[in-house]
């Protein structure tokens, strides 16, 4: 299975991608699920360790790509990790 880190890439380069059908799942504090639009996320090629992306409060944060749980497209996964 690809690297969740480089499929997010890939997914941000591809013209053909429509970037208003993914989201990402994250593991939150106290394991619950916070959901991400792809569209929101900032991903730097050069940072392999996280991604940026705007909160519920319109600031920037900084999470790990090791807290990632889901990639899904249309509500339906495309990649999980450990859940």
């Amino acid at each position: 299975m690809i690297p969740v880190h480089k499929l997010l890439l890939k997914f941000s380069k591809d013209k053909h991608v429509n970037k208003d059908e993914y989201e990402i799942a994250v593991a939150g504090h106290g394991g619950r699920l916070v959901y991400y639009d792809f569209k929101d996320m900032i991903i730097d090629k050069d940072d392999s360790e996280s991604f940026k992306v705007i909160d519920e409060n319109d600031n920037f944060i900084r999470v790990p790509y090791a807290r990632i749980k889901r990639v899904l497209q249309n509500e339906k996964p495309v990649w999980e990790g450990n859940i």
